[in-house]
């Protein structure tokens, strides 16, 4: 996950860690919901309120991401068509 957003190693885990009971991030970077009823409750906006995930805005900020990764990797420093300096 730390690669994916772009974080420095162990980042994810630092902001997960106070919800271990509920989210699990395990050594090599993956999450796991440990309640189903976690997802129902995010994105119904009736009980979540200030913590409604809008899954437009999940999709649109995961393009983004991606885009991010394609022009770090893709396009900047790893490929060499744009040279960073």
């Amino acid at each position: 996950m730390d690669d994916f957003l772009l974080w420095q190693s162990g980042e994810t885990e630092a902001c997960l860690s106070q919800l271990a009971s509920i989210i699990e991030c395990n050594p090599v970077g993956h999450l796991r919901i440990l309640h189903a009823s976690l997802v129902d409750f995010l994105l119904d906006p009736t009980r979540s309120h200030q913590f409604y995930l809008c899954r437009q805005s999940i999709l649109g900020d995961s393009v983004a991401q991606g885009l991010r990764h394609i022009d770090k990797y893709v396009i900047g420093e790893k490929s060499g068509l744009f040279p960073t300096s």
